[in-house]
């Protein structure tokens, strides 16, 4: 038999299982004992994560190493392909109006297609996610507001992981618990200094009471809503909010930031100070229905620092992307100026409507839209690359610019592997 390093993977996963399912179970030690780093060693050479997947669903033990490794796996072993080394990069789109009373649900518009084995979209086909309202995306999950009716006096919150097809919807909040404007950050186990058991979650809530804001928070771990605490340090209104909860949270060093309209707001997770940081004139026009400048996304560098990125088109195939980093000072300090070539370029130089949508963490992947009022092109720039190209050519009327219908999405390979173990 040929050594284990140049069998393909799938034909040591073939291998493998038949010697588990060949074995008497009264002799273990029969035949070649395969131990915990002989299998990490064969799961970390060829295998795809559709394999990777496969060897999880063999026997609780493999399950273990699959999840428990997951890092040691990919890290040894990471997928080929200039987008591959997140599982899924892509975004959910949803229209904002209604049918009937229905909202129609959110859709997923793949990037790429290196991942494969999972249809995002098939969880929206439940009855409980009818005319529900994607709220915020990060780090694989996604968290839905579950709608009965448009004048609910309730508040339902759904965290879903649409690879696995894993939902937990959140206990009701309702009567003097619900909040009424509110903008949300989900949290995973990287974010939070006291650890969360597997792939638990937290999900943070800030919200308006009459005489000061107010924020909750629900852990996987306890199922339960924490009580109410109360926010210091600067006060958040309800118009600052709904800022918010259109632009993605960012998580950096125990603080919670989001981007309003010309500020940033910070807000430290355990003692629920907050901060608001004033963001210098824009630097760029943009008309997008008389709104000021929406070419600004924050975002976080590889070293784990909260930055952002500023841009804007100065023609008709090139945009100029500015990255700046926060200073001690609490002021922004530009970093880095480029100059991204675009393919193909825009239908005009001064589009009309320049925004940016999203950005995915890890993958590095910034989603911005331009056009006018009758057309509207998507674009999907890779920072490192310095390039951009066109996901969507005919979007009608800019549908998502200053609306929150867009949400970037990213799954990575790491963080799929471990939720097997669950």
């Amino acid at each position: 038999m040929a050594p284990a390093a140049r069998l393909p993977g799938s034909r040591w996963l073939t291998l493998l299982a038949s010697k588990r399912l060949k074995r008497d179970t009264r002799h273990d030690d029969d035949g070649v004992p395969l131990g915990d780093e002989i299998l990490l060693v064969i799961f970390s050479c060829s295998l795809t994560t559709a394999d990777l997947v496969r060897c999880a669903a063999t026997c609780r033990r493999w399950r273990r190493l699959v999840s428990s490794e997951a890092a040691f796996i990919c890290r040894s072993a990471p997928p080929s392909g200039s987008h591959c080394s997140a599982l899924a990069v892509g975004f959910f789109d949803q229209k904002m109006e209604e049918v009937n009373g229905v909202r129609a649900a959110p859709r997923f518009v793949p990037l790429d297609s290196c991942f494969g084995g999972a249809s995002l979209g098939a969880l929206f086909d439940r009855i409980l996610f009818r005319s529900s309202r994607l709220v915020a995306s990060r780090k694989g999950r996604l968290v839905l507001e579950i709608r009965r009716s448009s004048r609910a006096a309730v508040l339902r919150l759904a965290v879903c992981n649409p690879m696995t097809g894993d939902v937990s919807v959140l206990p009701t909040l309702s009567g003097k618990d619900k909040p009424g404007q509110y903008a949300c950050a989900l949290l995973t186990a990287d974010d939070l200094d006291a650890p969360l058991s597997g792939s638990g979650f937290r999900l943070l809530v800030v919200y308006s009471r009459r005489n000061f804001t107010a924020c909750r928070s629900y852990s996987s771990d306890t199922g339960i809503w924490a009580p109410e605490g109360k926010v210091s340090g600067a006060r958040i209104g309800s118009k600052r909010l709904g800022q918010m909860h259109k632009n993605a949270a960012v998580v950096v060093d125990g603080t919670v930031f989001w981007r309003g309209k010309r500020v940033v707001v910070g807000l430290h997770i355990n003692t629920l100070d907050a901060t608001l940081q004033p963001l210098r004139g824009d630097s760029y026009p943009c008309t997008c229905s008389g709104r000021v400048s929406e070419n600004r996304v924050l975002t976080t560098s590889s070293d784990g620092r909260l930055r952002m990125l500023e841009t804007g088109p100065i023609s008709t195939n090139q945009i100029m992307v500015r990255i700046l980093f926060q200073c001690q000072s609490e002021d922004w300090k530009e970093f880095r100026t480029m100059y991204v070539r675009l393919e193909p370029p825009l239908p005009m130089i001064y589009p009309s409507k320049f925004c940016l949508q999203g950005v995915c963490e890890k993958s590095g992947t910034v989603f911005f839209s331009a056009g006018d009022l009758e057309l509207n092109q998507l674009y999907a720039m890779n920072i490192e690359k310095e390039e951009a190209r066109l996901v969507l050519a005919d979007a009608p009327k800019n549908p998502w610019c200053g609306t929150g219908a867009f949400h970037a999405y990213e799954m990575d390979r790491v963080a799929y592997l471990v939720s097997l173990g669950q």
